[in-house]
């Protein structure tokens, strides 16, 4: 530790200093932006800067990124080396810990942030010269996860088999309200890309695409997965599955960036330059317009619009309107027919409340309005600078011959760690990537994808999402795997930690969530030890368990003498067992899972291997016999689609509730 207040990280790069410890950690306060596409282009930074630190340092480095929205921000720049994701707060001793610091606070009421690229700005609150780093090191970065949910996977089977050999091209126009494209026009470009390409639409929960398609007489021509993209890492894999993006100035733009995809932005209040300067397989198209109040570009996305003024004889009226677009409406008639209205109010009646609805009104036919630019651009403009992308991301990525399946096409990147992209073959779902110097060019990438995490349970998470912001209390294991790498980086939890030894000292009653990652799996004696936690949870508070699973596949096909067991700390438990064992506590169950097969563990499992022979759930006329030998690329390739839904995994997971008495 550098003695003293944490150092700008600048000053630490100028001034040379010494440091002597095992790790320099470096804190970034308010970190990752605010949404997925601002955590891209973060994250293109954050490797410049590692880079630096590893240069200057003899150690390791870390950064710890501290985020109010965690969840989001870990999903953009997970599996980043040395980078860490938590939430905020943090404390004043916790910040005093560190070596040196970032803050990258007020980011949009910084003038910079209008005027440059979110890589250069970043890098300048870094302390960095944003002008001595190359173009390239600044293209964007995206870590897919190691492998997509069998949601994902069967879905985007299904949509390529509808496709019928047509590229299939996401077209994403819903974001912030003045960046939005107006539906009959959406609706338009639909229909005339349709005529070249299939057309895909991806819209968030808060919208009824069913009803959009059906209203616009789409159905039948466009195919729909809305509903298969719950989360981030669903909506990344999905447009990751794409031929193609035309989008909106939103996330979409950033992740084809990141993945080197062919991809149309389409940008009215910001400047293009400032989102996709360093993407070299993304089109821009600028939409440009003159009002009688604006200019666009006018660089207001994130502004709130407003009227105001004087209701007469009485107070000011000033009305915000959020991501609205001042040159929509007419503000005059609108300031006009409020006043009206809150001239009328009833001052015996609830005059407050009066107020309110009568703001309420107008703010929503505020914002009902799209921006007048939104008419500038044309069908055949975007398809022109679909075809433009696609040339450029052929020239990147000319097309090669799949090791797996021998299929020979454009394979876009996966992902991309220290310059070096992984591929995916959309015809068999391999990952692969270039070898330096070799004969054939391309090579499996057989144990380069990280492994699987209980979060990818999406229930499991969601359920301690809802805790995130209650007292809650970590139980750690004593092993560093379970308490220093998988948990507190995944889940980013401000919580207080004891290893379970010191457990009988937590009072009664204090905490919203207790989280006991692995604790099963080692205590001698846990049914007295989980009944005096449950006392320390409060009326409905959450249990959460995660166990190792007795019913792995990777412990039935090795014997006991083989490494696949070696990982296990205890026997592990059943899921069956581990349900009896929360009814035992007194408690609900809320949900229990098994996390889905690894089958990178299960392949990695040495050993003898016995045969097994395993029947896929719903698939009564399918029997797959497993041994040593047919543990490779093709059982992984053709089977592995199939078979993921078996609930054998590594952890058996569940969440009870405290019950009221």
């Amino acid at each position: 530790m550098i003695p003293g207040w944490p150092l700008p990280v600048g000053d630490f790069l100028e001034g040379g200093q010494k440091f002597s410890g095992d790790t320099l950690k470096v804190c970034l306060m308010n970190g990752g932006g605010g949404g997925l596409g601002d955590g891209i282009m973060f994250g293109s930074a954050l490797e410049i800067l590692a880079g630096k630190l590893s240069a200057q340092v003899c150690g390791n480095v870390a950064l710890d990124v501290y985020s109010s929205l965690p969840g989001r921000t870990h999903a953009v720049l997970r599996g980043i080396p040395s980078v860490r994701v938590k939430a905020l707060p943090i404390t004043i001793w916790d910040y005093i810990q560190y070596d040196a610091q970032v803050d990258c606070s007020g980011m949009l009421q910084d003038v910079k942030f209008q005027t440059s690229h979110m890589t250069d700005f970043v890098l300048d609150r870094m302390g960095l010269d944003p002008g001595t780093v190359s173009d390239e090191a600044k293209e964007p970065v995206l870590r897919l996860a190691g492998r997509r949910s069998p949601a994902v996977t069967v879905a985007l089977a299904q949509a390529r088999k509808q496709a019928q050999g047509r590229r299939m091209v996401a077209v994403i126009f819903s974001s912030a309200r003045v960046r939005t494209m107006p539906d009959p026009q959406a609706a338009g470009l639909i229909r005339f890309l349709s005529e070249t390409c299939q057309p895909v639409v991806i819209m968030p929960s808060h919208c009824n695409s069913g009803l959009f398609l059906e209203q616009y007489n789409l159905a039948d021509s466009v195919i729909n997965l809305s509903m298969v993209s719950r989360g981030f890492a669903e909506y990344m894999s999905l447009l990751a599955g794409m031929d193609a993006i035309v989008s909106v100035d939103t996330s979409a733009v950033h992740i084809g960036g990141a993945l080197r995809k062919p991809t149309v932005g389409i940008f009215n209040s910001i400047n293009k330059l400032y989102r996709i300067r360093y993407s070299p397989t993304v089109v821009g198209i600028q939409l440009e317009y003159r009002g009688k109040g604006c200019t666009a570009p006018c660089g207001r996305s994130k502004g709130a619009a407003f009227v105001q003024g004087n209701v007469p004889g009485g107070d000011s009226v000033r009305l915000e309107f959020g991501y609205a677009c001042d040159e929509a409406v007419d503000k005059e008639s609108l300031l006009d027919q409020v006043i009206e209205e809150l001239q009328q109010i009833d001052p015996a009646a609830d005059p407050d409340s009066q107020v309110n609805r009568i703001y309420s009104h107008f703010r929503e036919k505020f914002i009902s309005e799209y921006p007048p630019c939104w008419n500038e651009v044309s069908n055949e403009t975007v398809a022109a600078a679909l075809e433009e992308s696609f040339r450029l991301a052929d020239g990147l990525c000319p097309p090669f011959t799949c090791p797996v399946c021998q299929k020979n096409e454009s394979h876009r990147p996966c992902d991309r760690w220290q310059g070096i992209f992984r591929y995916r073959c959309q015809t068999c779902g391999a990952d692969f990537f270039r070898k330096e110097g070799g004969a054939d060019g391309y090579e499996e990438a057989n144990g380069a994808l990280p492994l699987p995490t209980p979060t990818e349970c999406g229930c499991f998470h969601d359920l301690l999402a809802q805790v995130r912001q209650e007292t809650c209390l970590w139980i750690g294991t004593g092993r560093d795997d379970w308490d220093n790498k998988w948990w507190p980086a995944e889940f980013s939890m401000n919580a207080d930690r004891l290893v379970f030894s010191d457990v009988p000292h937590v009072q009664e009653g204090v905490y919203g969530g207790i989280i006991a990652p692995g604790v099963l799996d080692l205590h001698p004696n846990p049914l007295p030890f989980f009944a005096g936690l449950v006392r320390a949870l409060r009326n409905d508070g959450l249990l959460f368990l995660v166990t190792m699973n007795r019913n792995c596949l990777a412990n039935e096909v090795a014997d006991q003498s083989g490494t696949a067991l070696t990982y296990l700390p205890g026997p592990g438990w059943q899921l069956e067992l581990l349900l009896l064992f929360c009814q035992q506590l007194d408690t609900e169950i809320l949900w229990s899972g098994v996390t889905t097969l690894e089958w990178e563990g299960l392949t990695g499992a040495l050993g003898r291997m016995a045969p097994l022979t395993v029947r896929p759930p719903d698939m009564q006329n399918v029997r797959i016999q497993l041994t040593g030998e047919e543990l490779s690329w093709p059982f992984r390739t053709y089977l592995k689609p199939a078979l993921d839904v078996v609930n054998q995994g590594r952890y058996c997971l569940a969440v009870a509730r405290k019950l009221v008495r």
